[in-house]
């Protein structure tokens, strides 16, 4: 039998996951639903086929397998808890919602009390199976260096009344990554999931970089534990739709729930 999928938003990573289902999730699973609050998007995924939901009550009474979360992190915070505590499993790529450690906590609870699975996106990045083994080390340092064009960090709260330069690369942030999530809550999901999986939020230092040249999305992960080193680095091509995010993104979600389903994990 196959499991359900039901997603939560329908913009231009949601569209890409779509489109990937068909070639390679579709034998095991099946799209039950879309939840979209935009009347006009609503419009858009029936006429292409998909059935929606205004709310989560609707979602919830089609009885999904996983939710996978194609949104923002806000929608995370206001969805995630009932999500869980309906035993439904929830995959997240809006990881920035997570640097709360209440809101974490909270989740988790929920989790376990109903028996139900949080899966983290790799997303823009990967090498998770490094991180949660370095993470067993307690003075495990993870660090993280973004490069990306200056488009791709326009909107940025913490870049409000400054003009980053068209020619020059430059360094626009250096500090932890709870800092950095506040500042570019739409650009530095990488910069939560990675400090999630080894050391922590305020102890995972990130340093990001506007760069004119910079076509692509690059990160640079600095991993060091007691017993490795290691340098993670990874260019994905960005969203022609969506600079701030990579279309990676989406490829990962594909990825984790054929990882599920699979008889051999590689994590």
């Amino acid at each position: 039998m196959k499991k359900k999928i039901a997603l939560i938003g329908y913009g231009a990573l949601s569209k890409i996951f779509l489109d990937l289902f068909k070639d390679y999730l579709a034998d095991d699973y099946e799209i039950n639903g879309i939840l979209i609050r935009n009347d006009e998007k609503r419009r858009e995924a029936e006429e292409n086929g998909y059935k929606t939901y205004k709310t989560l009550d609707e979602l919830h009474l089609h009885n999904p397998d996983y939710v996978a979360e194609f949104a923002s992190a806000s929608a995370i915070k206001e969805y995630a808890v009932d999500i869980l505590n309906k035993g439904v499993n929830l995959i997240i790529i809006s990881v920035g919602a997570l640097e709360d450690n209440s809101f974490y906590d909270k989740i988790q609870n929920s989790a376990k009390n109903s028996g139900a699975k949080i899966h983290i996106a790799s997303g823009a990045i990967g090498g998770f199976d490094l991180m949660r083994t370095f993470s067993l080390d307690p003075n495990a340092i993870a660090k993280i260096q973004t490069s990306k064009s200056p488009e791709s960090w326009a909107g940025a709260p913490y870049l409000e009344n400054k003009n980053l330069s068209k020619t020059e690369k430059e360094i626009i942030f250096q500090d932890n990554a709870k800092k950095a999530i506040k500042g570019f809550p739409k650009n530095v999901n990488v910069a939560v999931a990675t400090s999630i999986a080894v050391s922590g939020v305020e102890n995972t230092q990130v340093e990001l970089i506007s760069n004119p040249k910079s076509k692509d999305n690059t990160h640079k992960i600095f991993l060091e534990s007691k017993v490795a080193k290691a340098t993670i680095e990874i260019t994905a091509k960005k969203d022609l739709n969506n600079p701030k995010s990579s279309v990676i993104t989406a490829w990962s979600v594909v990825a984790l729930l054929k990882n599920i389903n699979d008889v051999v994990m590689f994590f």
